[in-house]
């Protein structure tokens, strides 16, 4: 509004100058006001501003310029005041209405907002300042499509502008058009450099591409260009949590928290990366405070809720999860972990239900299907079960999960010979998931392949060196080899994971048995009456073993004996049933 000809150096001089010959100059205070705004000298701007509106109260420039310096300090309430003041004295002020509406996003008034541009553009449809203003309003309200329209015409006015494709990137990026949204950000790039929100929502449609290193590359630079961006530095956390270092990501979500304590986004990364780090409270903590500065946060209410679950509050968890539901009831994710929670705490029905809900309004979701399924499958309904991981594999051919319950499913109906091809295609996609040679294992075990089915447990072993169960389960198969020493090995680890586990010492005292070695085989039973004093079967063992040692066995010893040592019945559940994923998925963090 007030042109400065020449460095605001020499301008603040002359407009000093001006005011001593006379000290009643309007211009003079308003030129004065604007050369101290270019200092970042505000306080000083807005006493120049109320001296020039002492002198002319009606003066629509001064209230223009007094609502401009009171938005720069963030008091947009005052600034909305003296823009009204401004459309009141001059009603065709378009940059007024503008700065009105602008405003009225900051303060979260985004429909007035939208109205106020709309005013405008009736005015000037052309008014690149009026459509990208209604783009932002639109985007605060979620309705990405329309913030497209608006900004795209502002583009086609100017093809240069910074704001206006900025506005379209971040639109593009919320409506999963990561490439296209990549393409406006390179645009703003060329116009500027050192653009630095350019490069963050660069870096995070790389993210969401799984483009790590580039998307890092990003981050890194904004913070360079910009060093007290809290974004550039949540991005960067977010970045290093998808590579595998959340140790590393709390030391950028700490630095962004440390420029904005209420930044929520930093909040819930580090919280993310606290959750793998398995450090529960601290993450509770966190997502505590990201629900204090945003309540209706649905990834927060969401991963708070699956700690809970993990810490064994399922209630909490389950309501959580379901006032997420309630503020976003379209939501895929939180549908899915809250129909595995209903499915956990029993209520199958409930989950099932929850799972049709939002499939009908998502019904290329992979992951609800998935859902659906694991209901169906606890409610043994094996063959519509299989259905929908079918349709799992069908949307997402590359869920290894999926291609096990089909195998499992498989089984389940009686055609367990088929199952194994299942079991083959999720090994395929996912070498590492251990389920499914754990069910392809258990296949070849009950069809007596134990060369193979020793194989299968050997390579669950190798992906979970710690899993008891396992230990257990090789244990048994060496056993029945003839490996009674080898099988004694795997118990005694397992022991050692888990030495409440009364059949490791179950199964370590019946190859004991084997082995001749009868008191240490006591010794072991002993062990699982500790755990469990009313093991029968457990206490017979025992019996005859005493009776042996005292020499009086009876006349059948050797049949007795022998249907000790063969112990064909294992004393444990295979897990041979769907994949139930009990530690639920979680949300990304997403700006």
């Amino acid at each position: 509004r007030v042109l400065l000809t020449q460095s605001s150096h020499e301008a603040l001089e002359s407009f000093q100058i001006a005011l001593q010959l006379d000290t009643l100059c309007v211009d003079a205070y308003l030129s004065k006001g604007v050369a101290l705004i270019e200092f970042k000298q505000f306080v000083e701007a807005i006493h120049s501003f109320e001296i020039a509106l002492d002198i002319d109260a009606l003066n629509p420039e001064a209230h223009a310029l007094m609502a401009y310096v009171l938005g720069l300090i963030e008091n947009y309430e005052s600034s909305l005041g003296y823009f009204d003041k401004t459309i009141e004295l001059d009603p065709e002020d378009i940059d007024a209405h503008n700065g009105k509406g602008e405003c009225l996003i900051f303060r979260d008034e985004h429909e007035l907002a939208l109205e106020t541009f709309a005013h405008t553009l009736n005015c000037d449809p052309q008014n690149i300042r009026s459509l990208v203003g209604s783009a932002d309003a639109l985007i605060h309200l979620h309705n990405f499509q329309q913030a497209l329209e608006y900004s795209k015409k502002a583009i086609n006015i100017n093809p240069n502008s910074i704001r206006a494709l900025s506005s379209q990137a971040y639109s593009l990026r919320h409506l999963g058009s990561h490439h296209e949204a990549i393409v406006h950000e390179d645009r703003i790039l060329a116009i500027d450099s050192r653009n630095s929100e350019a490069f963050i929502g660069k870096g995070l449609s790389l993210l969401h591409l799984g483009e790590y290193q580039a998307a890092d590359f990003c981050f890194s630079k904004a913070i360079e260009l910009e060093c007290e961006d809290s974004d550039a530095y949540c991005g960067k956390g977010s970045v290093l949590i998808s590579m595998g270092k959340p140790e590393e990501a709390i030391h950028y979500f700490n630095k962004a928290i440390e420029i904005d304590p209420e930044d929520v986004n930093a909040l819930h990364g580090k919280a993310e990366a606290l959750r793998e780090l398995e450090f529960y409270q601290e993450a509770l903590e966190c997502y505590t405070r990201t629900l204090e500065s945003d309540p209706q946060n649905i990834g927060a209410l969401h991963n708070k809720g699956i700690i809970l679950d993990i810490l064994g509050e399922s209630d909490q968890a389950f309501e959580l999860l379901n006032k997420a539901i309630k503020i976003s009831p379209e939501d895929p994710l939180t549908c899915v972990n809250t129909g595995a929670l209903l499915a956990k705490l029993g209520n199958n029905d409930g989950s099932l239900d929850l799972c049709d809900k939002a499939i009908q309004n998502d019904p290329k979701n992979a992951d609800l299907h998935f859902q659906k399924g694991v209901a169906l499958e606890r409610l043994g309904e094996f063959a519509f079960a299989q259905q929908s991981f079918e349709t799992t594999v069908a949307l997402n051919p590359k869920n290894a999960e999926a291609w096990n319950n089909i195998g499992l499913m498989v089984a389940k109906l009686g055609k367990i010979e088929d199952s194994i091809q299942f079991f083959d295609k999720a090994i395929e996609i996912q070498s590492n998931l251990i389920d499914a040679w754990v069910n392809k294992g258990q296949v070849f075990k009950d069809f007596e392949h134990y060369d193979r089915a020793l194989e299968c447990f050997g390579k669950a072993l190798e992906i979970n060196p710690e899993d008891s169960e396992m230990l257990l389960q090789k244990g048994y198969i060496l056993g029945v080899l003839g490996e009674h020493k080898g099988a004694i090995e795997c118990y005694d680890r397992g022991i050692e994971i888990s030495p409440d586990e009364a059949d490791l010492y179950a199964n370590k005292g019946d190859s004991l048995v084997n082995l001749d070695e009868l008191e240490k085989a006591i010794e072991c039973y002993d062990q699982v009456l500790e755990i469990d004093s009313s093991d029968e079967e457990i206490k017979e063992k025992k019996t005859y073993l005493l009776e042996l040692l005292d020499g009086s066995e009876s006349s059948d010893s050797e049949e007795d004996e022998s249907e000790v040592s063969s112990q064909e019945s294992q004393r444990r559940r295979v897990r041979l049933s769907a994949n139930e994923d009990e530690k639920l998925q979680s949300i990304a963090f997403s700006s």
